[in-house]
């Protein structure tokens, strides 16, 4: 499958890797994440937890900004002492991977890596401590979130004519159908009362389209642009103004917190059919290239990607987001309180966060109209 939109693993490995560039000795809390820490160079670690996959986590020291050899990659620690808790109880202790040489490998295999063998389950707590003789020992715990019950899946669309015309000039035979298939992909969400709850969605798409019954259907976009209102519950008005929005899909359940939610998303497509009859062959090889016929591989897809996520998770994101507002704007300029990425390791830097994926699969064919029209041919 040829997908359009990077996988959350893959984005937040960029955002790992965001977070280690950030996190130097000028700017390290625990929980203000204000720079008020002393001069000495401290262990962090980056854990993202996924339920069901055994936990990794990169461990790093921090560094000054006049530690002129310092980097990411040699700030790395291969000899620390890092220790996995499961619901109070030590588990194992983690075992470091060495880096791997690809470039285009995630963040954490490139930087290397401490690996566990144990999967979290959803309810699971889970602690991780890392040691270092030089540079101390750090803490932190998380979470592991319930799965995100969806209770029904159901889309609304339209096809509207774009044009739609048949020739016969200059002794050549053409006709053409299009259409624009607009719709609304929409799930329902039913969140968990006793506790406060927190998600992220992703939407993957295929590239292809699909061939039915002569027509062919376009891959579908969605615009995240146009993404559900609850996505964007945490932008201010001004922001909104000032198209500081961002298009990262992450809510609370504060609006919602123990009833039902229905996710809405917009996308789009087109359904079309052209012909000339002079040149068939060389529509037929076109349509191989873009089309899935039935005949080979798997018919083209949507992936919606529910995930519910730990408080750190949602904090630590929040505190990126902020650095894009008006506000954080300011702060680079000195015109406001300076805005700094949110930790919930005991050191002050790093973090340790959790996620718990339910994921559903639409059929792209299920997204446009089952009844098709009549085309013009001739």
């Amino acid at each position: 499958m040829a997908i359009l939109k990077l996988n959350i693993r893959q984005s937040l490995c960029k955002l790992a890797l965001v977070g280690a560039v950030s996190i130097l000795l000028a700017g390290c809390e625990k929980d203000a994440f204000e720079p008020n820490m002393g001069d000495k160079p401290v262990i962090y670690y980056l854990c993202l937890i996924n339920a069901g996959e055994p936990v990794e986590a990169n461990v790093l020291r921090t560094y000054r900004y006049s530690d002129k050899d310092a980097n990411l990659e040699n700030t790395v620690l291969t000899n620390a002492v890092v220790e996995l808790y499961v619901n109070g109880e030590k588990k194992e202790n983690m075992v470091y991977v060495n880096a791997q040489p690809d470039p285009n490998a995630p963040t954490a295999a490139i930087l290397g890596n401490y690996q566990a063998q144990y999967c979290p389950q959803p309810g699971d707590i889970i602690k991780i401590v890392a040691s270092h003789p030089t540079y101390g020992s750090v803490e932190g715990e998380t979470e592991v979130p319930l799965v995100p019950e969806i209770i029904s899946v159901f889309s609304r669309k339209q096809l509207r004519i774009e044009n739609q015309y048949y020739s016969n000039d200059y002794k050549a035979e053409y006709y053409s159908n299009l259409y624009k298939n607009e719709g609304t992909l929409s799930f329902r969400l039913r969140d968990n009362e006793a506790t406060r709850d927190f998600y992220t969605l992703d939407v993957l798409n295929d590239s292809r389209g699909q061939i039915v019954d002569g027509w062919q259907m376009s891959g579908l976009t969605f615009d995240e642009r146009k993404c559900d209102p609850i996505f964007q519950e945490h932008i201010s008005a001004l922001d909104k103004a000032l198209e500081l929005r961002s298009s990262r899909m992450l809510c609370s359940d504060r609006q919602f917190n123990g009833k039902e939610y229905t996710f809405n998303l917009e996308y789009t497509g087109t359904l079309s059919m052209f012909g000339n009859y002079t040149n068939p062959q060389r529509n037929a090889a076109t349509r191989a290239i873009y089309y899935y016929s039935g005949e080979d591989g798997e018919a083209p897809e949507v992936i919606i990607q529910l995930s519910g996520v730990s408080r750190s998770y949602y904090e630590y994101i929040m505190s990126i987001e902020a650095g894009g507002t008006f506000s954080g704007g300011l702060g680079e300029i000195g015109l406001a309180d300076k805005r700094f990425l949110k930790s919930n390791l005991s050191t002050g830097a790093g973090f340790i966060m959790a996620r718990t994926t339910k994921e559903v699969r639409i059929p792209n064919r299920d997204l446009f109209p089952a009844q098709l029209p009549k085309p013009i041919s001739n």
